[in-house]
């Protein structure tokens, strides 16, 4: 009776370092995880906000160019084309009246393509904003997951302290496949 007591006692104990070293274990791993995660969140804000004063500034810059750019390209083919118009017979005033056309239509292609310029670079930034939200969601993921670590951590404990040996071996080997790393952790 008393060597199974012992026995008991011995495997109490051994289970009491054991969950010693997994407390500890998840401490230092809880202490990385938000080391990481500041280091990242800091780093992935700060490429946030220069990216995005980059892009809208090239936006703006670019904006003014090309409507300047339109607005002097319009502005000289229909001085152009008065021009033509004023100094040629009849045919060669419907030819110059088709050129100021063409002159027309490709100035609204170019601001079509000024358009979808300004629609891709709004699709960046709002593919950046979901990205950070992204970010937020993976915080938030592992802040339930440290969470639950910490109450298997606490269970073992209250369950250690009750001396339930055979309940604190079944939790221990669950808390010890519950952190072991998967393959992909590689």
């Amino acid at each position: 009776m008393r060597t199974e007591t012992e026995s008991v006692r011995a495997e109490l104990e051994e289970t009491r370092r054991q969950l010693e070293l997994v407390r500890g274990a998840a401490r230092r791993s809880e202490d990385e995880l938000q080391t990481r995660l500041s280091e990242l969140t800091s780093a992935h804000q700060a490429e946030l906000g220069a990216e995005r004063a980059a892009a809208d500034a090239r936006l703006q810059g670019a904006s003014v160019q090309i409507a300047q750019l339109i607005k002097k390209e319009a502005a000289a083919a229909v001085v152009a084309a008065q021009e033509e118009i004023e100094s040629r017979s009849n045919r060669d005033r419907a030819e110059a009246i088709e050129r100021a056309r063409e002159e027309m239509r490709r100035i609204a292609e170019l601001e079509k393509e000024a358009a979808v310029q300004a629609v891709q670079q709004q699709l960046a930034a709002k593919a950046e904003k979901e990205k950070h939200a992204a970010v937020e969601a993976l915080r938030f993921e592992l802040a339930e997951q440290q969470s639950d670590a910490l109450e298997m951590a606490r269970q073992i404990g209250v369950a250690a302290s009750s001396g339930s040996v055979e309940t604190v071996t079944s939790q221990m080997h669950s808390c010890l496949l519950y952190t072991s790393p998967s393959p992909r952790d590689s």
